[in-house]
């Protein structure tokens, strides 16, 4: 899966979420926060962002995981920048080749 694909896909996911509930489009690139302090999305739209990536996924054939014990810290959390969130997405194993 290329990177590129993820990142937009995320992008215009999360510009979605935000034009649903009146919020202003910022400009997202891979440093924008999410969850994290000054983040653009809340915990509720983080839910819909991740509906959202698991449909993506399961239309890629990539095994979506939510939570998972390495990525349950605050410092291991795929959800701080959107960057972090398409390593996260990238990282993960194709159907059939779950670990």
């Amino acid at each position: 899966m290329m990177k590129e694909d993820v990142f937009d896909f995320i992008r215009a996911a999360i510009l979605r979420i935000l034009a649903e509930e009146d919020n202003a489009a910022p400009v997202i690139e891979e440093k924008t926060p999410l969850m994290s302090k000054g983040g653009i999305i809340s915990s509720l739209m983080l839910v819909e962002l991740m509906l959202a990536l698991e449909e993506y996924c399961t239309d890629h054939n990539i095994r979506f995981v939510w939570v998972h014990d390495s990525i349950m810290s605050e410092k291991n959390s795929p959800y701080h920048t959107v960057g972090t969130l398409v390593e996260y997405i990238c990282s993960l194993p194709a159907l059939g080749q779950e670990e």
